[in-house]
């Protein structure tokens, strides 16, 4: 083989790794463009008003759990995951995760949070961490409404009592320990929409005022247009 010939092959090489590394570059940024594409119908939750929400071509009536399915959706794309179904709920008396699908088989039922909309597992080196997510969708006033309101607030509440009982005691454990898959760090998404919801959300965060601050980063309540714009802020998934 001439030196020419060797010259060409080797810029052919580097041209074409050049190439390459490009279009990874471009099939990425058109896949960031495609999911926010997907998720720019999203409004702040002050203006998603019960006639707001009947003209979106996605609600039916209400009973076909379209607004949680609409708020993962979208979750869903932002966070480019799949977050998968899960019985996994909180038991109030010892604020522990408990995977239960039948609990109002059971003479406690009413002991019980409602169970999570959605969950993602996911290992980085020596850590186990778990994304919890919880949707609510409450338009309009009222007693209804009220009601709904204040069961997230108790089962928000006993999210925060299960990290106080569970983060706080992996930060410290991770100290002295050289185990593989040792330590469970747990995230909570609450996504609050509607404008019932924005109305009343300070009731809510009221709760970031009863905890210690080195909680807050494992916790976000908030509608779905602001976690889209901080969810990073929440958010270790890779």
């Amino acid at each position: 083989m001439n030196k020419v010939k060797a010259i060409e092959i080797i810029q052919n090489f580097f041209k074409n790794k050049i190439n390459l590394k490009n279009d990874k570059l471009k099939n990425n940024n058109i896949k960031k463009i495609n999911n926010i594409k997907k998720i720019n119908n999203i409004i702040l939750s002050k203006f998603q008003t019960k006639n707001w929400r009947k003209n979106q071509l996605w609600y039916k009536n209400g009973k076909h759990n379209e607004c949680e399915k609409y708020q993962l959706k979208n979750l869903e794309s932002l966070i480019n995951k799949s977050i998968q179904k899960t019985n996994d709920r909180i038991y109030y008396p010892t604020n522990q995760i408990i995977n239960s699908k039948n609990i109002f088989k059971n003479i406690d039922a009413f002991e019980y949070s409602e169970n999570f909309d959605g969950m993602i597992i996911q290992y980085i080196k020596d850590k186990k961490i778990i994304y919890y997510y919880n949707c609510k969708f409450i338009c309009d006033a009222g007693g209804a409404q009220n009601r709904a309101l204040r069961e997230t607030y108790w089962f928000i509440k006993s999210q925060f009592n299960f990290l106080k009982n569970n983060n706080t005691n992996n930060s410290n454990n991770t100290k002295n320990t050289n185990n593989t898959n040792n330590t469970t760090i747990y995230y909570f998404i609450n996504i609050l929409d509607g404008d019932c919801c924005y109305n009343n959300l300070d009731k809510i965060l009221y709760l970031y005022n009863l905890y210690n601050i080195d909680l807050h980063k494992y916790m976000f309540i908030g509608d779905l247009y602001t976690y889209s714009k901080s969810f990073n802020k929440y958010n270790t998934i890779e």
